[in-house]
């Protein structure tokens, strides 16, 4: 069954196993209808930590993408990239351009009192266009894994902006937005080289 359907792009699960569940919806920016769709995990019993991966084939490849992926424990970094296989391991955030459209991935990551989980996206070793939904799990209740954001061509600083507000509102957790933090004073005089041998 899709997962998330647009006028031009549908995504599916091959191996859900009927283990997620979907909810979408919409809500309007600057004026301009945008489609939400948050992928769930259905839940089960707790359980040592272990990794689940769900291959996603979407129906036509996307124009072009920037991805956002973990290269050191505490780093990520841009790649930028023509196809959704290509996406590198613990990818953590996707812009796609698509006919007009910007498309978000964004997996999520969440900890409850009966397990947590951390998602990320992958390239798919089948090429196309697949890819993969990495969940590293505790088991537990359900729980958000990926939220899919389609938006009017907007700038792209404010399609991740509003990516991030989304995601913080999924999760009930607002207060991790940038405008609702202080900034420590010592900060404000750290160049690139400090953060770096801090990080």
């Amino acid at each position: 069954h899709p997962i998330f359907t647009t006028m031009a792009w549908t995504l599916t699960p091959r191996n859900d196993g009927g283990l997620l569940d979907v909810h979408r919806s919409e809500f309007l920016v600057d004026g301009h209808r945008c489609t939400e769709t948050l992928v769930q995990w259905k839940g089960g019993e707790s359980s040592p930590l272990k990794e689940l991966s769900f291959e996603l084939f979407p129906d036509r490849g996307v124009e072009r993408l920037l991805a956002l992926y973990r290269f050191k424990p505490c780093w990520t970094a841009p790649k930028v990239l023509q196809k959704l296989s290509e996406l590198p391991q613990e990818t953590s955030f996707v812009l796609a351009q698509l006919d007009g459209r910007i498309l978000v991935l964004c997996p999520l990551a969440t900890q409850s009192h009966g397990g947590g989980s951390v998602c990320s996206l992958r390239g798919s070793a089948r090429g196309l266009d697949d890819f993969e939904l990495v969940m590293l799990s505790s088991g537990g209740p359900t729980r958000p894994l990926l939220l899919a954001l389609e938006l009017p061509r907007v700038r792209l600083g404010r399609a991740a902006q509003l990516a991030a507000e989304r995601c913080a509102l999924q999760l009930g957790d607002d207060g991790c937005l940038r405008r609702r933090k202080q900034l420590p004073a010592v900060f404000r005089r750290w160049g690139w080289c400090s953060w770096d041998a801090h990080g």
